[in-house]
């Protein structure tokens, strides 16, 4: 590799990723203003304002530093033609940079202060101790860059530190007050407010005081968010801004042999500097908004997407029920009995579960609180999914046997026997969930089964029953039942059997109908199901190695928690009434019907109560 090419790769790191950071950092700076904005308005919060203050710092910098980066790549940067320039850039952008690191350090510090178990600590938790703090650290980063303005100086031809025993202190100072001493404060009280959640989690409280219990699940639920954040904002700061002083002891150390360097080995450092500085370093001013995008994601999921499910699976479950229950009334039908049994499951279970995660949001959840709430919710929810996923099982079961060539496997498709089955299947799925209700506890502050054997057990038992078994069974008996039909089809009948032929065409086309139905929700069991058993041997697999996990792998392995269950598991439920729809022409007309049906009572009543009150008036 040449000079050249290192030179322009240089460039092109210049023109496009710094220019990518430039649009990027500022989408997310201006969206964590507003919303921060916003938040800090309707509740002042201390960590808020912090955070704010952070961002606000964060978008100036960028606006600032970092074009006068982008600038100087193909025009002539001011700040190594103008000495005031260079003196004010320089000392500007190490203002800004160190205000929004001291910014996040205050904030780590206000969490482990709201977490004391001290009452005089917990005060300097406060909105109006947060300003004076802002207001002190503006001063002290306004007066500490003097050193800058006085030592940095464009005389070479570039603005740089002046060489020799300034340029060796400033290599110190970076290291210090850049690299080590920021780290080191937001991890050590990080850790300290982590010990203090761990407490707070912990502590006994008398079973009559509920207001306290409330507020103490309360905190720790809102600085467990926060610690996810300030964790994420420590991680990035860490990965973007320790290699600067390092590379910069190392320029300085190596500035003695300077003129020993061969071409190539000055390219490399000078790419490599480019990379740390100002690449690494301003990305830490853009990546505030996108360290908390995946919480921020997670509870808009929760907000809006869940009631979204809540609101559009009411509506088709309540459909489907009065369609079915309406087909069932007027022509029994095995398979029948047990799709509207699975939409009532699926309808039960989306006014319970579903609800309660929608609640858990911003609300205290009563399952974190409750033991017996705990234990109920998890194995009432599991019951009746499997119930719902049961169900469906019969009627692929079903199907099968209404199109097999065995009169007594045929027999099986009948009212009376689906009756028998719902009322067995009730019974099987009210006692297997037992083990949910022993094993499942809050005594972690959230409703978790019990860390390890059980936890193993139970990812194990979520992968086979509500995983592969149900969906190897769907598909069996679903493939079954579609060459029994296509058997039907290809019979040969006797050319004057005409009511015969009738019969069979009749059932061909009921069971083509229900066998589009069913395969649409094996798809739909598919695609949202399977994910959660995967998800779950994942999160036991790794647990022993949860304490080396990042901050940002934590949060997205929560977020992807999240969509997988409650999201996607909740989403088979609310899905029935749109995939027969969309699958069924018969069940669309039943839909439909059911409108026309209304419109021409309407009519008929308007028709009848007419006549007869003109009868009366001639009387």
């Amino acid at each position: 590799m040449s000079t050249t090419t290192i030179l322009n790769i240089q460039k092109n790191i210049g023109r496009y990723g710094l220019s990518t950071l430039l649009i990027f950092g500022n989408i997310g700076n201006i969206l964590t203003i507003i919303i921060m904005t916003k938040g800090v308005k309707k509740q002042p919060n201390s960590c808020s304002l912090y955070l704010l203050s952070a961002c606000i710092s964060n978008w100036i910098v960028i606006n600032t530093g970092l074009i006068s980066n982008i600038v100087g790549i193909d025009h002539l940067d001011p700040q190594n033609t103008s000495n005031a320039v260079c003196k004010l850039r320089w000392a500007g952008v190490h203002a800004l940079l160190m205000l929004s690191r001291s910014f996040m350090i205050a904030a780590c510090i206000d969490r482990w202060a709201l977490c004391s178990q001290n009452t005089t600590i917990r005060s300097l938790s406060r909105p109006r101790i947060a300003v004076r703090i802002i207001i002190i650290l503006l001063i002290v980063w306004t007066v500490i860059p003097i050193h800058i303005v006085v030592y940095y100086s464009n005389n070479t031809g570039r603005c740089i530190a002046l060489p020799g025993t300034y340029a060796f202190f400033y290599a110190l100072y970076s290291l210090v007050v850049i690299g080590i001493l920021p780290l080191f404060l937001m991890i050590l009280f990080g850790l300290l407010a982590w010990r203090n959640l761990q407490i707070i989690r912990s502590r006994v409280t008398p079973v009559g005081d509920i207001a306290h219990t409330a507020q103490q699940v309360q905190i720790h639920k809102r600085d467990r968010d926060l610690m996810k954040m300030l964790s994420g904002e420590v991680l990035v700061y860490c990965i973007t801004t320790i290699p600067y002083p390092i590379n910069l002891i190392y320029s300085v150390s190596t500035s003695s042999i300077a003129a020993l360097k061969s071409p190539i080995r000055l390219a490399i450092e000078s790419l490599i500097g480019y990379i740390v500085s100002p690449l690494l370093n301003f990305m830490y001013c853009c990546a505030q908004f996108y360290a908390s995008t995946v919480f921020i994601i997670q509870q808009n999921i929760g907000r809006y997407g869940l009631s979204t499910l809540l609101i559009f699976g009411n509506i088709g479950n309540i459909l489907t029920i009065i369609i079915m229950t309406k087909g069932v009334k007027k022509q029994p039908n095995s398979c029948s009995l047990y799709l509207l049994s699975a939409c009532i499951s699926n309808w039960i279970v989306i006014n319970t579960g579903l609800i309660s995660n929608i609640v858990g949001i911003d609300h205290l959840d009563p399952q974190n609180t409750s033991n017996a709430v705990c234990k109920l919710r998890w194995a009432g929810v599991h019951a009746l999914l499997m119930l719902s996923r049961s169900f469906m099982i019969a009627a692929c079961i079903d199907r099968w046997a209404l199109c097999s060539q065995n009169t007594t496997i045929r027999s099986l498709s009948r009212p009376r026997i689906a009756v028998r089955i719902i009322i067995l299947l009730l019974i099987v799925w009210t006692v297997i969930p037992i083990h949910i209700v022993v094993y499942y506890s809050n005594n972690t502050g959230r409703c978790i089964a019990l860390p390890g054997t059980y936890a193993l057990f139970y990812a194990l038992y979520s992968l086979v029953v509500i995983g592969i078994l149900p969906l190897f069974l769907m598909i069996l008996f679903g493939l079954l039942a579609w060459r029994n039909l296509q058997i039907i089809r290809s019979r040969v009948t006797p050319a004057g059997d005409i009511a015969h032929t009738a019969q069979q065409v009749q059932i061909h086309k009921r069971d083509r109908d229900l066998m589009k139905m069913l395969s649409g929700e094996v798809l739909v069991y598919c695609i949202t199901t399977i994910p959660y058993p995967i998800n779950l041997i994942y999160s036991v697999s790794t647990s022993s190695i949860a304490a080396y996990k990042s901050p940002i792998r934590l949060s997205i392995e929560s977020l992807i928690g999240y969509i997988v269950s409650p999201l996607l598991n909740f989403m088979y439920c609310c899905a029935q009434f749109y995939v027969y729809a969309f699958s069924s022409a018969r069940f669309r007309r039943d839909f439909m019907s059911l409108f026309y049906s209304r419109i021409e009572n309407r009519n008929d009543s308007k028709h009848t109560i007419g006549p007869t009150t003109h009868h009366l008036t001639r009387r």
